[in-house]
């Protein structure tokens, strides 16, 4: 029953990929106490949502990674040479940029030594498991062992405040940290959406953003998903390129994007229509299922929040915007209202680096704050990104936000 369990164990991560093939054979360092753990999370239940709910489950194969070459050998660089202390590294940005793909790439690299645990929003455990006892069975597995362990797409910075940074300012605390300090180089890497996460602590947690794909990149990634090992016809380039750089850089929609160019006709004709209008059926197709996954970064934030990003919907799409035009239009419309929403809030800025800080707002240019205790740079415009834009106005027209 169990493995029957695991091996049904399937969902998409935080990058959209489809994760169904485990590959338990590749397990490094398992022990008795792994086996009678894993037997003990998915005994408490009958069916599959409660061993994807407490999120321990074995790494799956990951197809191969094209673009971002350059931030994965800046990670693996970090994660080996680091030194010997416990050292917890955050991946930052938006959902779809292939964070959980830089976590996998590093698990599966030879050169790091680990014991492999996957784990997606820990401290969510059911009611129906002991979370003390997970936390003291992990830490039985991992004793004297070196490890990584990567928790996937964190939603919060409850877990890392309560179960990591805690546990290293208060002795008494050491056992709420399931990843013991053993001096040995053991590594946690975190994926998640949420700045916030990493500013808890800038000196425990060392992050690292994952940029949006260049050009070169994206038409490499959207060739290598649609025309495999072979070499895209040349007559295709051209539009090819143009589709690509339509995507505004993001590999979700690059790779739903060439599925599903995959399923119409490679000829001239289909794909400089394609290219030629941003508004293709196509193109609508993908930022549609794009948006189921970052639909959770909206769902997560304040209802004024909520609103202001649907406000900014209303400009065209990639439009650079203004923070002092965006201002006065939020507070023409009472935006800024604090007393109506109760919420503490008290600028505009703090309105911005909020959806910034949640992977919904691009920060476009900035300028120096030259005020007497001012110094560091501040935002002066900023954008959507073209799969939060479409979120916005997809929801915008949900909510009749802009109808009288």
């Amino acid at each position: 029953m169990e493995d029957e369990l695991v091996d049904e164990l399937y969902d998409y991560d935080d990058d959209g990929n489809d994760v169904s093939s485990p590959i338990g054979s590749e397990m490094v360092g398992l022990s008795d106490q792994y086996d009678e753990l894993k037997r003990k999370i998915i005994n408490e239940g009958t069916d599959r949502k409660l061993a994807e709910n407490v999120g321990l489950i074995e790494f799956y194969k990951i197809g191969k990674m094209v673009g971002l070459s350059d931030q994965y050998d800046e990670l693996k660089r970090k994660i080996i040479n680091e030194g010997t202390d416990l050292k917890v590294f955050s991946i930052m940005g938006m959902g779809g940029i292939r964070k959980t793909a830089l976590a996998r790439r590093v698990y599966e690299d030879r050169n790091v030594e680990n014991i492999s645990i996957f784990v997606s929003e820990l401290y969510s455990v059911p009611e129906a498991i002991d979370h003390d006892e997970v936390v003291r069975m992990l830490r039985e597995i991992l004793k004297g062992k070196k490890y990584l362990i990567v928790l996937d797409d964190v939603w919060g910075s409850k877990y890392v405040e309560y179960h990591l940074q805690q546990s290293y300012k208060y002795e008494k605390n050491e056992m709420k940290n399931p990843f013991p300090d053993q001096r040995n180089g053991s590594r946690v890497l975190l994926t998640t959406r949420l700045h916030q996460v990493n500013e808890i602590n800038h000196r425990f947690i060392d992050d690292l953003s994952v940029r949006l794909l260049n050009k070169r990149e994206s038409w490499d990634l959207l060739r290598e998903k649609v025309f495999g090992e072979e070499s895209c016809p040349f007559k295709l380039e051209k539009f090819g390129k143009k589709i690509a750089e339509n995507c505004d850089s993001l590999p979700l929609t690059i790779v739903t994007i060439a599925s599903l160019l995959s399923e119409v006709d490679k000829t001239l004709e289909c794909w400089s229509e394609i290219a030629t209008h941003k508004s293709h059926q196509i193109f609508l197709e993908a930022y549609e299922s794009v948006s189921k996954v970052l639909l959770p970064s909206y769902k997560r934030l304040p209802r004024v929040l909520q609103m202001c990003f649907l406000y900014m919907g209303v400009f065209p799409r990639k439009y650079e915007i203004s923070l002092s035009k965006l201002s006065n239009m939020w507070r023409t419309d009472g935006f800024l209202d604090l007393k109506a929403h109760k919420i503490s809030y008290p600028t505009e800025m703090e309105y911005l680096d909020e959806l910034v800080s949640n992977s919904l707002t691009i920060i476009h240019h900035t300028t120096r704050d030259y005020s007497p205790f001012g110094g560091k740079q501040i935002m002066k415009t900023c954008r959507l990104h073209s799969s939060s834009w479409y979120l916005s106005n997809e929801q915008g027209r949900k909510a009749k936000f802009f109808m009288s």
